[in-house]
């Protein structure tokens, strides 16, 4: 069940969803050729339940790479109205991106982040050069913040496997 975007903030996070399926970089991290293969790997709030209680390594490893799109809880959405009584929104939006690390580079997690670094800065690089383009199915966003990485939790390695992930804090709308 999908419910169709219909406010400010579910439509800001579908644009969001549908720039990063147009992004060459996050194609090619995510091995597929289509928009509509690589909107198959971004979820909007959170990743599907897992079929047991938890996840799986191998559900997991079947997601990712991907990326989870969802309002920023400190401000997902904003309305401003100036003194005219011209109205418009505006928020935050955190997009993360996860990645497993493969067995062949696990020995060498520098190597492992420095590619992971590679592939977020491209894709950064992706959704400004498409914003620029300012296409009406894209998000028009004022600012990208990439918070650059985090390490699973060392417990939840044998559950979770080993793999990076960067969080992209978008701005979007009026300020």
């Amino acid at each position: 069940m999908t419910t169709a975007a219909a406010g400010p903030m579910t439509k800001a996070e579908e644009h969001l969803a549908d720039m990063l399926a147009d992004c060459p970089t996050f194609r090619t991290l995510s091995g597929t050729v289509s928009r509509a293969k690589a909107r198959g790997k971004i979820f909007l709030d959170e990743l599907p339940v897992p079929e047991g209680e938890v996840y799986e390594l191998a559900e997991l490893a079947d997601y990712r790479p991907c990326a989870v799109i969802g309002s920023d809880p400190e401000g997902g959405c904003r309305v401003r109205v100036d003194s005219m009584n011209s109205a418009g929104s505006g928020g935050a939006i955190i997009c993360t991106l996860f990645d497993s690390v493969s067995e062949e580079i696990i020995a060498h997690p520098s190597e492992a982040k420095r590619r992971f670094k590679n592939a977020v800065g491209g894709i950064v690089g992706d959704l400004v050069d498409l914003r620029a383009a300012q296409s009406h199915e894209h998000l028009l966003f004022r600012d990208i913040d990439p918070v650059l990485m985090g390490d699973p939790d060392e417990t939840a390695l044998k559950e979770q496997g080993v793999y990076l992930w960067a969080q992209l804090h978008v701005l979007w709308g009026r300020e």
